[in-house]
């Protein structure tokens, strides 16, 4: 703070104005009447005479507007908070001064300054201080979301406590057996509940995946509650003894820990089916929701022990999601069968098994098709109410390019189970292959709505935002995959194409590197080294692409060409993939590497074969 009035005084000017030409005894006798010294006026008087008080509020004002002003500048140069902290002891240190010096050297120095002038500025410098501490803080540019993306909604205190009433998370049964090697078993019977549940409209039962997430782990109840966005969860245990079982459940409330339910089961292993209908009956009550027709239908009890055995070992090895873990698993339900030809759980599991070893080229496509249509056939004669039947028709029906009559399936596969998230995720097929990119995104959101930890639901959902040409929210969902299951097939692929599409090109080839599939890996360095200009990298990808994917993956080898420029040699393996019917097809319409076709001739052609719109 500047002290100027205060060194004035020693030119020795007196405060009445007048001027310095006076001699010095004289001041005295100017300043005040002889008969009334100003030693001896009074406290208040010399407190008025030095203008103190002035002073002081002129001191404040300033001390306010600095301050302020030294934070807003700490928060644009990003100062340590260390020196805002040292300025503002300063001026509290610094206060008691101004009034001292007023006080002793304030008849000398204040002609220039008036009272009135003081509180002026004092009222000014209060204003700016005011005014600096209404400009807008800079924020950090780094930590805003790039538009589009998609971006976790934080949870609310009230998101966490009040989740929808009726829902429920089933979590994965204890095994309790003697040799404690029943886990097969005990994970089936849990997963058989959840989908039992699914059925249910009036319950959101969060899927598989997600509810597996937790298995061994002693975790708070509370917490898997607010993380899964349920108000109850169920826990379960069994202890298998020869044909004989042992099921305990338990419904529970996440919010307090109370039990709003609980039963235990004692029955022959045929008899398993029914116990598990009984449990999804008692939960469905204890939450007091109107049954009538939304009552679980019972289902025909097993005759065999050893075939659902069989059937729930072959679930065990589909979770794998590996081929190893499908052939094992189509192993298992075959023998099954054979066991119990009248079961249609295990036809129906044979036919999804199927499919999907065909989407993956892990079968022909001709014969994975046809032995696909074969079982769900089957399975749906011996349960017309099977889900999973009537969704793995409709995803045959769509092989054979005939659209409507597989959407019709679907449809009626998520009407039998509302609540099945794998149910959901498949209905997008329909819409994602005829191009409606924002219904695809909806009927997938509402899948991991219910299966919130399900990696393949954000990779669907990030190859649907490829499709609709939205880059970073395709990032996004496949990021979230693989912060769930970093080793997913292919994930990593298409994540380095939606980096690539940004022009993000070393980050693009620096993802490729994770990718565990080869044939896709081959396919992302072919692209991605084209865009580098490393011609002949991406010629060596290219030409090992091809050998590993002549046979069943031309679809990869088509658009890695037109994406090279290369139109000619694209549209001969498309054709190639139209002979076998290669359900990958299904992405013609969301593959942005195949846009250089677009505008040529022979794409439109190529559509109209498929039975597909322009």
């Amino acid at each position: 703070m500047s002290d100027r009035p205060l060194e004035d005084a020693s030119e020795g000017q007196p405060p009445n104005g007048v001027g310095s030409a006076l001699p010095a005894e004289t001041h005295a006798s100017v300043a005040a009447p002889a008969s009334e010294p100003l030693q001896h006026s009074s406290t208040w008087e010399r407190i008025k005479q030095n203008k103190i008080a002035e002073w002081t509020l002129a001191c404040v004002a300033f001390a306010f507007a600095f301050l302020h002003g030294a934070t807003l500048l700490s928060d644009a140069l990003e100062w340590p908070h260390l020196i805002v902290r040292s300025v503002t002891l300063l001026l509290i240190a610094g206060a008691p001064i101004v009034p001292a010096l007023a006080w002793y050297h304030g008849v000398r120095g204040l002609k220039r300054v008036s009272g009135s002038e003081l509180l002026i500025i004092a009222l000014l410098l209060a204003i700016g201080g005011s005014l600096l501490w209404l400009v807008p803080r800079p924020t950090d540019e780094r930590a805003k979301p790039e538009t589009g993306a998609i971006v976790a909604k934080p949870e609310t205190k009230a998101e966490v406590s009040n989740p929808p009433a009726h829902s429920i998370a089933v979590l994965p049964f204890a095994d309790m057996s003697e040799k404690h090697d029943q886990e097969y078993f005990a994970d089936g019977m849990a997963e058989e509940i959840i989908e039992q549940l699914a059925k249910i409209p009036a319950i959101k039962v969060i899927g598989r995946t997600s509810s597996f997430q937790f298995k061994g782990h002693n975790e708070d109840l509370r917490a898997i509650g607010a993380k899964l966005g349920v108000a109850y969860v169920v826990e379960g245990s069994v202890r298998k003894s020869g044909d004989r079982v042992r099921v305990t459940a338990q419904l529970i409330d996440v919010n307090d820990g109370s039990h709003h339910w609980s039963e235990s089961y004692d029955r022959d292993l045929v008899d398993v089916l029914k116990v598990q209908d009984d449990i999804s009956v008692g939960l469905v009550r204890a939450l007091q929701l109107s049954m009538g027709a939304d009552e679980p239908t019972l289902r025909p009890t097993l005759k065999s022990a050893d075939g659902y055995g069989l059937y729930l070992k072959g679930r065990q090895a589909f979770n794998r999601y590996d081929k190893p873990g499908y052939d094992q698993a189509a192993s298992y339900f075959r023998q099954a069968m054979q066991l119990e030809p009248e079961s249609a759980l295990a036809t129906a599991w044979l036919a999804y098994v199927c499919w999907t070893q065909t989407v993956y080229g892990l079968m022909p496509s001709a014969t994975g098709g046809e032995e696909a249509r074969r079982y769900a056939e089957r399975a749906r004669s011996l349960d017309p109410r099977s889900e999973l039947a009537m969704a793995t028709l409709g995803l045959v029906q769509m092989q054979d390019f005939d659209w409507a009559a597989g959407a019709a399936d679907l449809d009626r596969a998520l009407a039998l189970a509302p609540g099945n998230a794998r149910i959901l995720a498949l209905q997008s097929d329909v819409a994602w292959v005829l191009g409606q990119w924002d219904q695809a995104i909806r009927e997938l959101n509402a899948a991991v709505t219910l299966d919130p930890l399900f990696p393949a639901g954000y990779y669907l959902i990030g190859e649907a935002q490829l499709g609709a040409g939205h880059w970073s929210d395709a990032e996004a969902a496949f990021d979230r995959a693989i912060e769930i299951a970093p080793h997913y097939a292919f994930v990593h692929f298409y994540l380095a194409k939606a980096l690539l599409l940004k022009g993000e090109k070393q980050a693009a080839l620096q993802q490729i590197a994770l990718e565990p599939d080869e044939t896709a890996q081959w396919a992302g360095r072919a692209a991605i080294n084209h865009a580098l200009g490393r011609k002949a990298d991406s010629d060596a990808a290219l030409k090992r692409l091809t050998e590993l994917a002549a046979a069943d993956w031309e679809f990869l080898i088509a658009y890695v060409h037109a994406y090279r420029g290369e139109s000619d040699a694209a549209f001969l393996w498309l054709e190639r993939a139209f002979t076998h019917k290669r359900p990958i097809l299904f992405n013609i319409k969301s593959e942005p590497f195949l846009n250089p076709l677009k505008g040529d001739p022979r794409y439109k052609a190529f559509l109209k074969k498929m039975n597909l719109p322009e």
